[in-house]
């Protein structure tokens, strides 16, 4: 075998070898956020958020805080007060966020102004019950999350943390 045959050999392996590998990696590969952990999938969602509230900002000039008037506001240990994401807003042509589908992540709490859906003009609903985080946004644009971790309607005073809290999702 000459030397030119042998090189092209040894390149046409490596490419093969290559693209397998790639593809192995592919369809095994837990990529952050979609190795369905409570962390990850918090974290996720957490990031398509604050790309959608950027978008939303970018397109409109404004936070998504309610279309005629804002929601409503918590006040985030160690932030400050935040304003409640209309999902809305950020599931229009202007966001990102597919009307049809709502993620898994938005709470919906009895009242009103209280969660991402209680602007009027909102006709949205999420993807099922038992949701946990209200999603805010500060007069800086950055995300942030309060939790009804007991699921009792309300968010108390333990649950203005923002972040994952003991592990519960979604």
């Amino acid at each position: 075998m000459t030397r030119t045959k042998l090189v092209l050999l040894v390149t046409i392996f490596t490419i093969l070898l290559a693209i397998f590998g790639g593809l192995y990696w592919w369809f095994n590969r837990e990529e952050f956020g979609s190795n369905h952990s409570p962390a990850g999938e918090y974290w996720g969602l957490k990031a398509v958020i604050q790309t959608e509230v950027d978008n939303y900002v970018d397109n409109q000039g404004e936070l998504p805080k309610g279309a005629a008037s804002p929601i409503g506001t918590y006040n985030v240990t160690g932030v400050g007060t935040c304003y409640i994401i209309d999902v809305c807003q950020i599931s229009t042509p202007q966001g990102g966020i597919p009307p049809q589908r709502v993620p898994d992540g938005f709470a919906k709490i009895d009242g009103d102004g209280n969660d991402n859906f209680d602007d009027p003009a909102c006709n949205l609903i999420p993807s099922s019950s038992g949701q946990h985080y209200v999603w805010v946004v500060n007069e800086e644009g950055y995300v942030y999350s309060v939790c009804d971790e007991n699921s009792d309607g309300t968010i108390g005073p333990n649950e203005l943390t923002d972040g994952l809290i003991d592990a519960i999702w979604p």
